[in-house]
């Protein structure tokens, strides 16, 4: 999908359930956290509400929000992620502990990336802040310098792929995109962590398996959350596999007749050479240099 509709502007490229599961059930418990927290939690880059509806399964109290107005009555539109004062405008019950989100990588300006946005994150949230990002988030110039300020405290790597796709969740989506959960949590003295030594912190590799054990069925009712128009990209390879198919196979008698006419050809082409004719180049490098009979 490419033809600049405005949810493309904004990379709405939307959660599987499963990935956001596997942060509560596999990922923050390394950091001593959860899986159940008893806390705010604040997803401002909401979209569609697929991240949004499943933290609400762990947070005891979860305010999603997207600068963009997709249509989801649970997601507040119009709050910009980098201007707090419009979270407090619409949502009155506290300070955020946790910023969860999966931030656009790439949108169009004006729009906020997630490095843009990770500092005000930082300032705002009480406990964490954590980015499901590409693992390409890791490069640049520019990022080395933004992680080196402000280290993770874990980066968790998915060892299988997290498929995602542009308007809305396909189940059934293939990606060869990697994603790792990057996460920031304050220590103990309130103070966010630093470098173990330069340019280095704490990795994990999350263990494959984590779709097929935190899937479930009512993720299907996400599966209808999309923008108008969208496709399920498995949808569209099985009916590119259809069109493949439909078109008839090449039978023994046409090939015998493609060769008859090439033998044919040939056979006027070397007449052609020996009498000084033009000939193609590709006969000259067959069968003149190449010296075919």
């Amino acid at each position: 999908m490419a033809d600049g509709a405005p949810w493309q502007k904004a990379a709405l490229f939307c959660t599987p359930p499963w990935a956001t599961r596997t942060l509560f059930r596999v990922v923050l418990p390394r950091l001593g956290v959860g899986p159940m927290l008893p806390n705010i939690v604040w997803e401002p880059c909401a979209g569609l509400g697929h991240m949004s509806k499943v933290i609400e399964e762990f947070a005891t109290a979860t305010f999603a929000s997207d600068i963009n107005d997709f249509g989801a009555p649970d997601v507040a539109a119009g709050l910009d992620a980098c201007d707090h004062s419009e979270y407090w405008n619409a949502f009155v019950q506290g300070r955020p502990d946790w910023i969860i989100t999966n931030p656009p990588f790439s949108p169009d300006p004006p729009l906020k990336s997630a490095a843009e946005m990770l500092p005000g994150f930082l300032h705002f949230a009480r406990v964490g802040v954590a980015l499901l990002c590409r693992l390409q988030w890791l490069e640049t110039e520019e990022r080395h310098a933004l992680l080196s300020e402000f280290p993770p405290s874990l980066v968790a790597i998915f060892s299988e792929r997290v498929p995602m796709c542009e308007g809305g969740y396909d189940p059934k989506c293939k990606s060869a995109s990697a994603y790792a959960w990057f996460i920031w949590k304050r220590q103990e003295d309130g103070q966010w962590p630093r470098c173990l030594a330069d340019g280095q912190f704490t990795a994990f590799l999350i263990p494959p398996g984590q779709k097929k054990a935190w899937f479930k069925p009512s993720d299907l009712l996400l599966a209808k959350r999309h923008v108008p128009g969208f496709v399920p990209p498995s949808v569209r390879r099985k009916e590119r596999e259809a069109a493949r198919k439909a078109v008839p196979p090449v039978t023994a008698h046409e090939i015998e007749l493609e060769l008859d006419g090439l033998k044919k050809a040939v056979e006027q082409y070397k007449r052609d050479y020996a009498a000084g004719r033009p000939v193609p180049p590709w006969f000259i490098a067959e069968f003149i240099q190449g010296g075919s009979s």
